[in-house]
């Protein structure tokens, strides 16, 4: 007995070790997979009222300021030796930028499908949650883009560590390379008249409230990530809520019964236009009622 209680002491951690080498490993080589894909661009448009709305568009809609930092010039989130590193990188043409030299198809590559020039995936890039933004608005964001005042900053790249690997291959960290589970085929409206703004815009909601926005667990969150909201008209969800209720969450971060939202919730959806606020309300109204977390 004391033996097989030595063997199975000293086995126990070099299967874990093994294990976790084995899917630092694996998860590098998908990392390093490339996607060969068929990049659909739009003219870059050099008017300032287009940048103007490419700002409102990346800022308010896309809010690429919640990953990348309010000037764009890249930060990082988390950094532990055993779980890896999460970073942004810098988006800006001053020193550390990391797309220095990005040309019109090379933007919409990473926005669309979350790879970049030399076809790798970009870990973490949730580009399949711009889905409802047009062709024609992605171009705007890319003239906002392209135009950005340099922030001189280098930022560490993202790393994937022993234990960020390991829940990524047991399938519980399904957001670590979104290129792979995306269609690369898939098409896109041209104008954005072609879709309800409040359908095109609820779409950069999925990524966290679900497919269908009704919220729940989301699999493969950090600890201590809260479970977003429901947001449709269930019970469990924004039945009882009105459309000054809702207004009142994205400008004040404020719950219908008064709560603070978590600081999860992104804050930059304050600025967005009441237009646009009003036509996602409209949208919510027509999805079916769901339960929380209900697929």
């Amino acid at each position: 007995m004391m033996k097989w209680t030595i063997r199975i002491s000293l086995g126990l951690p070099l299967l874990l070790g093994g294990a976790l080498l084995v899917s630092v490993f694996l998860t590098g080589r998908r990392l390093a997979a490339r996607y060969d894909v068929n990049v659909a661009t739009a003219p870059i448009p050099m008017d300032e009222s287009s940048r103007t709305r490419g700002e409102h568009l990346g800022r308010a809609v896309a809010i690429c300021t919640n990953c990348h930092g309010a000037d764009l010039g890249g930060q990082v989130q988390l950094d532990r030796a055993l779980i890896g590193r999460i970073a942004s990188p810098n988006l800006t043409p001053g020193n550390g930028s990391a797309v220095r030299g990005y040309s019109a198809e090379d933007w919409f590559r990473a926005l669309r499908h979350g790879v970049r020039p030399d076809g790798t995936a970009i870990m973490l890039m949730p580009a399949g949650d711009f889905d409802g933004l047009s062709t024609e608005e992605v171009a705007m964001m890319v003239a906002w883009l392209q135009a950005l005042p340099p922030v001189d900053r280098e930022v560490a790249p993202s790393r994937h560590g022993p234990l960020m690997s390991l829940r990524y291959m047991l399938g519980q960290m399904p957001g670590l390379i979104p290129a792979e589970s995306l269609d690369h085929g898939r098409t896109f409206a041209h104008r954005a008249s072609e879709r309800g703004t409040g359908e095109r815009f609820a779409t950069t909601c999925t990524g966290c409230h679900g497919p269908n926005l009704s919220g729940g667990p989301m699999l493969g969150a950090p600890p201590g990530t809260p479970e977003p909201s429901n947001l449709t008209r269930h019970s469990t969800g924004l039945q009882q809520w009105t459309e000054r209720d809702f207004t009142r969450a994205l400008r004040e971060h404020v719950s219908k019964d008064g709560r603070q939202l978590h600081q999860f919730m992104p804050r930059a959806y304050a600025s967005m236009r009441d237009a646009d606020v009003a036509a996602i309300w409209a949208y919510l109204a027509t999805l079916p009622p769901k339960a929380r977390g209900e697929r």
